[in-house]
């Protein structure tokens, strides 16, 4: 996860982090509203 956002930030992209502690609607919604086009999940959050 760490070497993914830090590889996003040196090609100059926006990096997003979620709230994990969010109910499970939340993710898509800031997500579209920030026009996001790549989501990165660290399976221990599935559940």
């Amino acid at each position: 996860m760490v070497i993914a956002l830090i590889a996003i930030m040196q090609l100059g992209g926006r990096v997003l982090l979620l709230n994990t502690m969010a109910s499970r609607p939340q993710p898509p919604d800031p997500a579209a509203r920030e026009d996001a086009r790549l989501l990165i999940v660290d399976q221990e959050f599935l559940g």
